[in-house]
């Protein structure tokens, strides 16, 4: 998960709000308030609470050499297992929505994972006021466990967002929320919040990939990639500090894309990776047909970089067009 930053001209780059304003705000989350945002996720089925706080991470089968799902091979699991496998699956297919209609926007997403279950997640959803708000993930690990976390981060982030304010501070307290709740695990993180009205985009990172403009009329591209740590590894108080918000005016025909790294980072036969700029270079050549094309071209690209028909990590691709 990538941590470097730049933004491109016309950007205004605030930061997170500072120590005291923390410090201030800052309350002690106890792991059963995390643990019933699971509960509600899962409809009142998630386990009891073990040793890590997390009843579903304690129950999670450790990863197994030559098996990078994490799992047994299908004929020595127990029943059991194939059966919270599934639902897992199929709670994650529950919790990506189908791409918002909204005047003056277009969405589209696309993902296909690798693993049985994954930790990518997207979401969008509209603010009270007209705007929306995009979200895309990445947990670390595979698996049920990087599953149930996904669930957990969506949710968190998804009711955090629901007040209105700005990206910044949403990660910032999705981060104090989530710390010390994930029994190890760590969210890389990107919400960003689009006001149709006035054509103004707020956008705040949290180490996921960088975000790709570019404008479809006239093939100007930029890589958006405000500062910010995955939610998870830093105390509150240096989440915050190291958290930047970036402000940019939208134009007529600009198409924002975000994705996993799973699409970044897939390699060819020498080794060397898909990249951000690659990426850019496809999303300039199929901006004009829109933001579904895009999103499969991305991925079509991708996997013929790679010479495979199948990436070999879960792989998300998500495109707004504004105007």
């Amino acid at each position: 998960m990538r941590r470097d930053a730049a933004s491109g001209p016309g950007c205004t780059v605030e930061a997170g709000p500072d120590d005291a304003d923390v410090a201030k705000d800052q309350r002690q989350t106890p792991s059963g308030d995390v643990h019933a945002i699971v509960r509600e996720v899962l409809g009142g089925a998630a386990p009891e609470a073990g040793p890590s706080g997390l009843g579903w991470m304690d129950e999670a089968e450790p990863e197994k050499p030559g098996n990078s799902s994490g799992w047994a091979r299908p004929g020595s699991r127990p029943r059991a297992a194939d059966k919270d496998v599934e639902q897992a699956r199929h709670i994650q297919h529950q919790l990506l929505p189908a791409p918002p209609r909204m005047p003056g926007l277009t969405c589209a997403a696309r993902f296909e994972p690798h693993h049985e279950v994954s930790g990518d997640f997207y979401d969008f959803f509209q603010l009270p006021d007209g705007r929306l708000g995009v979200v895309q993930g990445d947990v670390s690990g595979h698996g049920v466990g990087a599953g149930m976390v996904m669930a957990m981060a969506k949710q968190t982030i998804r009711m955090l967002a629901s007040t209105g304010s700005p990206p910044a501070k949403v990660l910032i307290e999705a981060n104090r929320w989530l710390h010390g709740a994930m029994a190890g695990k760590f969210v890389s993180a990107t919400y960003l919040v689009i006001d149709p009205g006035v054509g103004e985009m707020r956008l705040a990172r949290a180490g996921h990939t960088p975000l790709v403009l570019v404008n479809a009329a006239t093939g100007a591209r930029e890589v958006l990639a405000p500062k910010g740590i995955a939610l998870g590894i830093r105390e509150p108080a240096a989440f915050a500090s190291g958290t930047e918000e970036l402000r940019r005016g939208l134009r007529p025909a600009d198409l924002l894309v975000l994705v996993t790294d799973g699409i970044l980072e897939a390699q060819d036969r020498l080794g060397e990776e898909f990249s951000i700029e690659r990426m850019a270079d496809v999303v300039v050549q199929h901006a004009p047909a829109g933001p579904e094309a895009v999103v499969n071209r991305i991925l079509d690209a991708a996997r013929h970089f790679g010479g495979s028909a199948k990436l070999e990590d879960d792989a998300m691709a998500v495109a707004v067009s504004f105007g």
